[in-house]
């Protein structure tokens, strides 16, 4: 695949599979070298949630770039 998308929501909240280094290897390998993977996380300060599944992307892809709005950053609820 060029680019896989993640935008999955359970409620407020997302599948706790989708934060782990087994489903990344998987979209790496379905990734072409010049793929992107492209995740819409939602999560709130101290940013538990996106550290854990940014760890997980990081451990199988050499390039991870975060972007985020800063007023996501400095609200005390929940944001994506």
């Amino acid at each position: 695949a060029k680019a896989i998308v993640i935008d999955a929501f359970a409620g407020a909240s997302v599948p706790k599979e989708l934060a782990t280094v087994e489903f990344y290897t998987i979209c790496r390998r379905v990734c072409l070298p010049d793929g992107v993977v492209l995740v819409n996380l939602i999560d709130q300060r101290p940013f538990n949630w996106a550290r854990r599944t940014i760890a997980a992307i990081a451990k199988v892809f050499s390039e991870v770039a975060v972007v985020a709005e800063t007023r996501i950053l400095n609200q005390p609820r929940f944001g994506n």
